[in-house]
């Protein structure tokens, strides 16, 4: 081989190196463009006037650490502001309540961090509490957040059970126990109904195509208004939803 021949070759392999060394960079970099949010819900509605209320629900944790702790934007509030969170988000019912005066804090209970909720007094209607988070630059692992995501808790006795068969084959679905506390004194006989949910989702970008993948986490419970204490509910988890790079 001559020298001219050598140098063709050469120099071939160099920018064959060059566009594939770039072109890896360059899918690294966009596969990695992911964005994150997580939508936190809660709603108790009552069809009774309460008084003394006290309420622990469940919250989202990781590793013993809450949402708030890891986010300073996601302080639960009351009445927080609607975002878009994908065709399979948080379902709960719009706020309709009256006079109540409400306060919410994140508390250590014997289940672990819980948020509580309470109130001298409380009007009937429907009341919403949450959190959100801003896109951030990170990945959620949405088709298995229990390993490392923020999910709700407690969640004890995970189970991952058939999911339903209009769903895509990338979901999983799980049921799971856990623990609430009420403590209320109602005005009349009623009910009141507790909602918890989570949405994590992962938005994505590649070149020309994008997309987002989520899941979605809910429980819910009813009690009358003498009920005292802490008692056992049961939540689904559902992760995998949407479309992956």
């Amino acid at each position: 081989m001559n020298r001219r021949t050598v140098g063709i070759v050469l120099g071939a392999i160099v920018v064959l190196t060059a566009v594939v060394g770039g072109g890896i960079l360059v899918v690294e970099t966009a596969l990695t463009s992911y964005f994150h949010s997580y939508t936190y819900r809660v709603a108790v509605e009552t069809d009774t006037n309460l008084t003394d209320v006290t309420l622990y629900v469940p919250v989202p944790t990781r590793d013993g650490e809450t949402l708030a702790d890891e986010y300073a934007d996601a302080a639960v509030i009351q009445d927080p502001p609607e975002v878009w969170v994908g065709d399979d988000g948080p379902h709960v019912p719009d706020a309709t309540g009256g006079s109540a005066d409400w306060t919410t804090q994140i508390v250590e209970t014997e289940h672990g961090p819980m948020l509580a909720l309470r109130a001298s007094s409380v009007e009937a209607g429907t009341y919403v509490f949450g959190a959100n988070t801003q896109l951030e630059p990170g990945r959620i692992h949405t088709a298995d957040p229990w390993v490392s995501d923020f999910v709700l808790t407690p969640a004890n006795a995970v189970t991952q059970v058939e999911c339903p068969s209009w769903t895509d084959e990338t979901e999983r679905c799980y049921t799971y126990g856990s623990h609430l506390y009420a403590d209320a004194t109602a005005s009349t006989r009623g009910s009141v109904s507790v909602s918890v949910s989570l949405h994590g989702q992962t938005d994505w970008g590649f070149f020309l195509a994008n997309g987002w993948n989520w899941f979605d986490q809910r429980m819910s419970a009813t009690f009358d208004g003498t009920t005292n204490g802490w008692f056992e509910t049961e939540g689904t988890l559902t992760g995998g939803a949407g479309t992956y790079p």
